[in-house]
């Protein structure tokens, strides 16, 4: 059996999402990536075998990402994947991440924007009427 068929038998095609499935090796977490282990005994990420496989070339310093509409971790399907930096990767996560940690909504009215990325209004709001209060 070649690399590559040891791969695919690693994979099961969910025909309404159009995702491609990992189901060998995978880590723990809440947020779980699969993981497969080359002939040559490299372990890679499945989704960066996937795409390096699909478009004949490695991808060096960059990432194999999902794209927004693909938010499944475990998801290899070459053409739900793109290569991309570690700020392509924050940025996908930010667009994607529709309330705060407590539950407000990002939208145009609650949301206000720093340096190191955007902010809830409403829990500014709780924060400085607390911090009155004490």
């Amino acid at each position: 059996m070649t690399e590559y068929e040891r791969f695919a038998a690693r994979v099961v095609c969910d025909v309404q999402t159009r995702c491609w499935i990992w189901v060998g090796g995978i880590n723990g977490g809440h947020n779980p990536r699969g993981y497969f282990v080359t002939d040559a005994g490299q372990t890679v990420r499945a989704a960066r075998y996937a795409w390096e496989q699909a478009h004949g070339k490695p991808l060096g310093e960059r990432h194999a990402l999902h794209i927004r509409t693909c938010p499944n971790t475990l998801c290899v399907c070459p053409s739900h994947l793109y290569a991309g930096t570690e700020l392509d990767n924050r940025r996908d996560r930010t667009a994607l991440q529709t309330h705060c940690a407590k539950g407000h909504p990002f939208n145009e009215a609650n949301t206000y924007w720093r340096p190191e990325g955007r902010r809830c209004r409403a829990c500014r709001h709780d924060a400085v009427r607390r911090w009155r209060v004490s």
